[in-house]
């Protein structure tokens, strides 16, 4: 017998209208545990949460909000709805702050193609893809941006993003940049993300090669 399960449903200490009961979910360390109230007695059943979840969300009718223009993936979480979004290779205007008593660099730098996470208001999460992901197996990598991390996640510092995610992207590149950031971000360059901003400034295309492979946008996004 496990315990917690050894009781009468016709012996309930509160009043229902829905009936008599015939079945009850219990949750327990090891897993998910059935009890069906039958006329000729009591059985118990284990159950595959995942398989449950498949049931659930196959009888579940969901839909999203306006998707912004370029999202090729939503997900919502307990903080809200992330988009990503694609935005295509181009070159930015950037603004790096070496030091507190240096002028501030004015740089023009050709990326590849990046996806932004984004959620309201929020700095956001950022990789580069060779181009827009059509396929869970196709490659993401790094993004080979100042103020972002291996993982990548983004460093606001005193940068406010605005609440709607489609203007997330172009707010990133209006902040300030600052020379620190992670290792682990570039297969060139002696991963100094400076050194290759300052080498393709004013260049037309970003060399590909410098890119450091991150995983397949399934295992990037869909884990």
């Amino acid at each position: 017998m496990i315990a917690g399960l050894e009781f009468d449903p016709d012996k309930l200490d509160f009043q229902t209208d829905e009936g008599k009961l015939t079945h009850r979910l219990d949750c327990y360390e090891s897993g998910l545990v059935l009890t069906r109230y039958l006329d000729n007695g009591i059985t118990l059943t284990h159950v595959d949460g995942d398989a449950l979840l498949r049931v659930i969300q196959r009888n579940l009718q969901s839909s999203t909000p306006l998707l912004p223009e370029g999202t090729v993936h939503y997900r919502n979480t307990k903080a809200g709805p992330e988009f990503t979004i694609w935005v295509p290779p181009r070159t930015w205007p950037v603004t790096l702050v070496t030091g507190a008593a240096t002028k501030p660099e004015q740089l023009k730098i050709p990326l590849p193609g990046l996806l932004f996470t984004c959620s309201a208001n929020r700095p956001p999460v950022i990789f580069a893809a060779l181009a827009r992901p059509k396929t869970g197996d196709e490659a993401v990598y790094k993004a080979p941006l100042l103020n972002c991390f291996e993982n990548g996640t983004s460093c606001p510092g005193n940068h406010i993003f605005p609440s709607q995610p489609d203007k997330i992207p172009a707010s990133f590149f209006e902040s300030r940049f600052s020379p620190h950031q992670g290792t682990g971000m570039l297969a060139s360059h002696q991963d100094s993300i400076l050194s290759l901003w300052r080498d393709i400034d004013g260049k037309r295309k970003f060399p590909k090669e410098s890119l450091r492979y991150h995983g397949t946008f399934n295992e990037t996004y869909n884990r």
